[in-house]
């Protein structure tokens, strides 16, 4: 997949340093998206159009039998048209519970089985040594708060100031404190929507208040190169990655 560094100088640097220890080979180890959900999306959708169709000729899901819900327009049309039963026929959820229970049990699990697809598609990726780490020779700067689809977890000793200043330990200039000192071999994927985002107003003022630098949380790596159109693409790529058993990915710019 191309990706868009956030920083090329930042990613090439880390590319660099990874292929220099044989570090740039990286394992899945951890997922948040179950890609049963897709299936159980599917059978939801066929047994709720099957009792609307029979029961009260009804056919707003019609068009999503057979869809490809990793496609967005398409969960966004399925979305709608789950709303739009709601509207046009209130009692059309109590009315299938009354059918049979497990009715109403499929209706609502096709809002929440949309939402998960929607918003865990996200994975953890280790280098071959999870302790690797190369020193920062670019300092906090590149610290912020936004959040890239690529990004470096912090895997170091110690806490970050935000992180301090967040579980109220106020004591910043102590030997614990560590804002990315080195760059980890321990990676965070998502397809989630970038952000672009200011930190927190209080602890900018915590900050200001202690004479301190307004430091960030976040080590963002890259995004996904034209992204919003080939969205349907990469969840495929992705989703088939994380139910292959020997998955691993290595890391260009």
């Amino acid at each position: 997949m191309d990706l868009e560094p956030v920083r090329q100088d930042l990613a090439e640097y880390w590319v660099d340093a990874l292929d220099q220890d044989n570090q740039n080979d990286f394992r899945l180890v951890s997922s948040n998206f179950d890609p049963s959900w897709l299936t159980d999306l599917q059978q939801h959708i066929a047994i709720v159009h099957d009792q609307l169709i029979n029961k009260f000729r009804i056919d707003s899901f019609e068009p999503f039998v057979q869809a490809d819900l990793l496609d967005q327009d398409i969960l966004n049309s399925l979305h709608r048209a789950w709303v739009g039963v709601l509207e046009s026929h209130a009692m059309v959820p109590t009315l299938l519970g009354n059918i049979d229970p497990i009715n109403l049990v499929h209706w609502n699990q096709i809002n929440k089985k949309l939402h998960h697809i929607e918003e865990h598609i996200g994975c953890i990726y280790h280098s071959p040594s999870p302790s690797w780490e190369v020193n920062n020779t670019f300092g906090p700067d590149i610290l912020n708060f936004n959040q890239s689809q690529i990004r470096i977890r912090f895997s170091q000793k110690g806490r970050s100031t935000f992180n301090k200043w967040l579980n109220r330990d106020f004591n910043m200039h102590d030997i614990d404190t560590n804002d990315f000192l080195q760059i980890g071999g321990q990676v965070r994927i998502s397809l989630d929507q970038e952000l672009l985002q200011d930190p927190p107003k209080n602890y900018v003022a915590f900050c200001q208040q202690n004479r301190m630098p307004v430091i960030g949380n976040s080590l963002n790596l890259a995004n996904f190169r034209q992204g919003e159109s080939r969205l349907t693409q990469i969840r495929h790529v992705f989703t088939r990655n994380i139910m292959h058993e020997n998955n691993t990915a290595l890391f260009e710019f």
